[in-house]
């Protein structure tokens, strides 16, 4: 298990670095995310959804976590080669985690 931040980008292709039809005008900015850490931990993820789950979870008055499979390393353009194992992995961890919050 790798600890690390999620930065939360305001969409899913261009402003995460990919592209469909034109390049993205968000490499460098992708490029500066990859390099930046706090309090030690890295930048490990990217995606578009934890942001807006954390803000109604507050307004709503509840906690909220994040977990995410990580299954690729955009930054040397590789991927996991059994992806179904780290997100089976993954489950089993939080569900043991959520186990002991309610002890």
């Amino acid at each position: 298990v790798q600890t690390g931040i999620t930065a939360t980008l305001p969409g899913f292709y261009a402003p995460q670095g990919r592209s469909i039809r034109s390049t993205s005008v968000f490499t460098k900015a992708m490029d500066s995310l990859y390099t930046q850490s706090v309090a030690g931990a890295n930048i490990t993820n990217f995606e578009m959804e934890t942001a807006g789950i954390y803000a109604l979870a507050h307004l709503l008055g509840h906690e909220a976590y994040s977990f995410s499979a990580l299954l690729a390393n955009r930054s040397l353009g590789t991927f996991h080669e059994d992806p179904a194992s780290v997100v089976d992995s993954l489950i089993e961890k939080v569900l043991a985690w959520a186990v002991e919050l309610d002890a």
